[in-house]
């Protein structure tokens, strides 16, 4: 199994090279940075599974940054460090898409038990959009066949309907087309 990889962005050296430390023992990949927009940078080019993010950062708040991250990856849990515990700033991080907030000083001890769950809870989240898909993909196309170009073209128009709010749609054709077939797959596909 591969190693989880962990983006630790926080200006303090210390913290960078502790959390780099002690994660790297407990079988986590670890890349530090120091600043906001380099993390931004870097999500957009290397697969990243959580985010320790400082929320005081010289370049950027950590909530701007939090804000732009799950925006963008909004499977990638990423939990906030900071030395303030104001209420205010951690309301406004967990609206932001903080999956924690922790403060400093940190125990590490604790924060292991937060990054497996933020971990543990990220993977669940996608295995079931993972068997939410083939449960769309499979209630779509029951009992239709094909796979040239223009039924790949019609399957993918049922599942944008599937996944649309609409409540009545009108599906025309000649007999022995598969209407029925094609009105099954929404009804069965949609909420």
């Amino acid at each position: 199994m591969a190693k989880k990889r962990i983006l630790v962005v926080d200006d303090e050296k210390l913290i960078r090279w502790s959390l780099d430390k002690n994660l790297s023992q407990h079988g986590y990949e670890v890349t530090c940075l120091d600043r906001g927009q380099e993390s931004i940078t870097q999500l957009q080019s290397e697969i990243v599974d959580l985010v320790l993010l400082d929320v005081h950062l010289p370049d950027l708040s950590g909530v701007d940054v939090l804000a732009q991250i799950s925006a963008a990856h909004s499977e990638i849990p990423v939990i906030m460090i900071t030395a303030d515990d104001d209420v205010r700033t951690a309301i406004a991080c967990m609206k932001a898409g903080a999956c924690n907030y922790i403060v400093k000083p940190l125990d590490f001890d604790e924060l292991l038990v937060d990054v497996e769950k933020a971990l543990e809870d990220a993977s669940l989240k996608g295995e079931f959009r993972r068997l939410q898909h083939e449960r769309e993909v499979e209630s779509q196309s029951r009992g239709i066949v094909g796979e040239s170009e223009p039924m790949l073209e019609v399957f993918n128009l049922l599942g944008r309907i599937v996944r649309s709010d609409a409540t009545t749609i009108l599906l025309q054709g000649e007999s022995g087309t598969g209407k029925d077939l094609f009105a099954r797959a929404v009804h069965y596909g949609s909420s």
